[in-house]
Formats: structure tokens, sequence, C-alpha cells
């Protein structure tokens, strides 16, 4: 099954335009592909996550099949522009993913780099806006205050502190999604 979906995508995309680098998929490969999806063809004990794989050149394009579908990818093309979405199939010629409510196609030719995006690491983003916000927040306070009485510490204290949880909290919102790249192109 996984062989029609390849074999459905190259000839949808090999009967394009020349020029046109990205086009709607047919819903019958898309569906195609969710079927081999869901009767299990393309099974989890099979697809191992990109952080077990040996260590392979990401020039290679088959690099793809770490990919489950709907994974979060991101794909830069040869004009600069950036695809995200959820990953949908990929054969020899060509890769297929879903961008908001499309279907794109893009031509293994076209395509520069294919990253797989994964959880923001909000921990880490919170504690490092806790730490900043603190510290910004405790010294600007402690500035205002040089030269005070004693209460102007446990003040530059409180301040600090709700500077930090402000910190952590746009950290943690802001926190950007880890990328681990599956191919990059040949230079």
């Amino acid at each position: 099954m996984r062989r029609v979906v390849a074999s459905a995508l190259v000839v949808l995309l090999g009967t394009s335009a020349s020029g046109a680098w990205a086009q709607q998929v047919s819903p019958a490969l898309l569906e195609a592909a969710r079927q081999a999806y869901q009767q299990g063809q393309l099974r989890q004990a099979e697809i191992l996550a990109p952080a077990q794989v040996p260590a392979a050149s990401e020039t290679d394009w088959n690099n793809l099949a770490q990919l489950r579908v709907w994974d979060h990818i991101v794909c830069k093309t040869k004009d600069g522009e950036w695809h995200r979405g959820n990953f949908v199939a990929f054969s020899e010629e060509a890769l297929s993913l879903r961008v908001g409510k499309r279907d794109v196609g893009l031509r293994r030719g076209d395509v520069v780099r294919v990253s797989l995006l994964g959880p923001p690491n909000r921990v880490k983003a919170a504690l490092i806006g806790l730490g900043i916000g603190f510290a910004g927040g405790a010294i600007i306070t402690a500035a205002a205050f040089r030269g005070a009485e004693d209460g102007a510490a446990a003040y530059s204290l409180l301040v600090g502190w709700l500077f930090g949880g402000i910190g952590a909290g746009v950290g943690a919102a802001a926190a950007p999604r880890s990328q681990t790249v599956i191919y990059r192109a040949k230079p």
C-alpha cells in the first residue's frame, strides 16, 4: 500500500506544468495515505524517532521514512519559502504535507531542508524568564532605593519575585519548538 501511495504521488507531481513547484494533492492520494496509516502498514515499531536513528547522512532523502503521518514539519524550498505543516507522504520524487486546510506537494529538487518540529521546552524557557525577571526587578528596585532604610532590601526581593513570575510566564508562553533536521539537500 505504501508503494501505491508513493507511486500515486510521483504520477500526480510528474504531470504538473513545469515551473510549478507546489500544488494541490489529490484527495485520493491523501485518503490512500490515511488508509495505509490506519491499516497498520506503517507500524509504530518500524518507525523510529529521530533521536533513536543511527547517525545517517542528513543528505539522504530516505531519512523522511522516519516521519510518521501527521508529524509537524517545516520545509524550506530553493526560493527561500518556508512551508510549515503536517507530513502526509513522500516518494523518490516528491514530498506531500498539509498546510492549513490544503495539501501541498513539493518536488524533491526544490526542497532544501526538512525539519521535524518537537515540543517546546517550556520549563527551560520559564526558568530562564524567571532568572532574568528576578534579576532585573531586584536590581532596578535596589538601585531606586539606594541608601534607603533596611526595608528596601525586602522590597527589592519582593519586586524581584514579582518580575520573575512575569518573566517565567512570558518565557513559557514564548518557548520555541525544538527542530531536528531530517533532510538537507547537498550544496
